[in-house]
């Protein structure tokens, strides 16, 4: 009794590749094609190198990752169109004397959207005065100034006090 050899399975390699490239990432492996296609791990591996299988799923990643950005950064600029809009209607209903609608809701709600504008359009919103600034950076250059050996804290000090170029006084005998 003659035995037939197993018949090789026939592969739709152009098929295989594309289910390698749409896995993603974390769910691409050889081993997982090899599963799902009936063929060993080698014969997958010696496809995926001549048909440049990893290539293209780092082409096939990079562009889902650009548009994936492209969207996120369409969404975030319509939103901050709808906000300004928003903040510009605000504005008229508050300044409208004929509006039906409760002014005094505007007026409440019409700061948090101004502010929402000013961040939007890349303004200040908020104030600082440079003498509380001058005394934070001057308590941390001070606390700095310790951690450096002693023998090399004056040069830190003149160091910090010349790079700021007077900016904040640097009290030498603090440190």
């Amino acid at each position: 009794m003659t035995t037939t050899p197993p018949q090789r399975t026939r592969v739709d390699w152009g098929r295989a590749k594309a289910r390698y490239v749409t896995l993603g990432p974390d769910e691409r492996s050889y081993a997982r094609i090899s599963r799902e296609f009936a063929v060993s791990e080698v014969t997958v591996r010696k496809w995926a190198k001549r048909d440049g299988w990893l290539e293209a799923a780092a082409d096939a990643d990079n562009r889902a990752a650009s548009e994936a950005l492209r969207a996120a950064v369409r969404s975030l600029a319509d939103r901050n169109t709808r906000t300004v809009l928003a903040t510009d209607r605000l504005r008229d209903i508050v300044l409208d004397p004929a509006t039906e609608i409760d002014p005094n809701v505007a007026v409440r709600a019409l700061p948090r959207y101004a502010h929402l504008e000013q961040l939007i359009e890349g303004q200040a919103t908020n104030r600082v005065e440079i003498t509380d600034v001058q005394a934070i950076v001057s308590a941390v250059f001070v606390v700095a100034g310790r951690f450096v050996p002693s023998d090399r804290r004056d040069d830190f000090m003149r160091a910090l006090d010349d790079a700021l170029g007077g900016l904040v006084a640097v009290d030498q005998g603090a440190a």
